[in-house]
């Protein structure tokens, strides 16, 4: 695994900022093929909102040759590159931080019948049964592709307990 660009940030709840920053980044990227993922699909499916004390906006995407440097350019309207991370010299997550708030971009190849990704948190391998028909979750933001169907996806991500508030940031351990 590659790091590169790491620049150090402190991690913290996402502040009222948050839904302009979404919009911001979705808006540079309205070229991509991209779905909200992770604890971002998660809060505004199940709370219809962002998840209280989560830190930061997740999104995914396929990727194709050069969507790197793509991406980089499209959100260099605002956003500061935080980390990109490759794994044998495929990208597989680029962050960027803009008004204090962490806008985080997941990029999985496709292999087979699944969509893997290898990054911080280690080897993630989805079945791409959720990724090939997104279904929009409408939120007070707006309507933004997922993964379908979602709570299938939710429960394989989070469990069956998935429903239910945790209130702590699984990676970080923080209590919120």
């Amino acid at each position: 695994m590659l790091i590169t660009n790491y620049t150090t940030y402190a991690v913290g709840p996402l502040g009222a900022n948050a839904s302009s920053v979404m919009l911001d980044g979705f808006k540079n990227l309205k070229d991509f093929d991209y779905w909200i993922s992770a604890g971002t699909a998660l809060g505004f499916y199940r709370d219809k909102d962002f998840i209280v004390g989560d830190t930061d906006i997740d999104i995914e995407m396929l990727c194709h040759k050069g969507i790197d440097n793509e991406i980089k350019s499209a959100m260099s309207n605002g956003f500061d590159l935080i980390r990109d991370i490759y794994h044998n010299g495929e990208p597989q997550q680029i962050a960027f931080i803009k008004d204090n708030v962490i806008f985080d971009i997941y990029i999985y190849q496709l292999e087979e019948d699944n969509i893997v990704n290898n990054s911080e948190g280690g080897l993630m391998k989805l079945p791409y049964k959720y990724f090939k028909d997104l279904k929009n979750i409408d939120t007070k933001y707006g309507s933004f592709p997922a993964p379908n169907p979602i709570e299938d996806y939710l429960k394989l991500r989070y469990g069956k307990d998935w429903i239910i508030p945790l209130h702590k940031k699984g990676l970080y351990g923080n209590d919120f």
